[in-house]
């Protein structure tokens, strides 16, 4: 049993139970107009005159047939394709980040030649200046 009331500001209170969710559906539609506002717990006509809440038995959008409905193909592969370009984007960003830190990692790190004697914190502060470098051999 589906238990819905309805309210209006004139004044209107009406507490209406239905079998079947089609019947409940028609007279929400009636009532509200196909395409109402939803609060948390009810709808509101676009006038704003009219409110449903549901009592018992189904879900409140079910009623003007959203979720529970026919899925609409166009709105599903737009979506789909929006979420494709966001996850390409996020890769384009993410292969952008790495190279920016390569970049950066290879500016600042301090690369020991072959046969260098330097030690990690000579390196890092003045670089290499060992007999190496110089293309002395020892």
């Amino acid at each position: 049993m589906i238990k819905l009331r309805y309210s209006a500001v004139d004044g209107v209170n009406r507490l209406k139970s239905f079998r079947s969710l089609a019947g409940a559906r028609n007279y929400a539609i009636s009532m509200l107009g196909k395409y109402p506002s939803f609060g948390s717990y009810y709808a509101v006509s676009d006038d704003g005159v009219g409110k449903i809440e549901v009592i018992s038995g189904v879900k409140l959008r079910d009623l003007f047939g959203e979720p529970g409905g026919n899925p609409d193909p166009v709105i599903d592969e737009l979506e789909a394709s929006y979420e494709e370009e966001l996850r390409a984007e996020e890769a384009r960003e993410l292969a952008q980040i790495k190279a920016e830190a390569e970049m950066w990692d290879k500016a600042y790190r301090a690369y020991r030649i072959a046969g260098c004697s330097c030690s990690e914190q000579q390196l890092n502060l003045v670089g290499c200046d060992c007999a190496a470098s110089r293309g002395e051999s020892k």
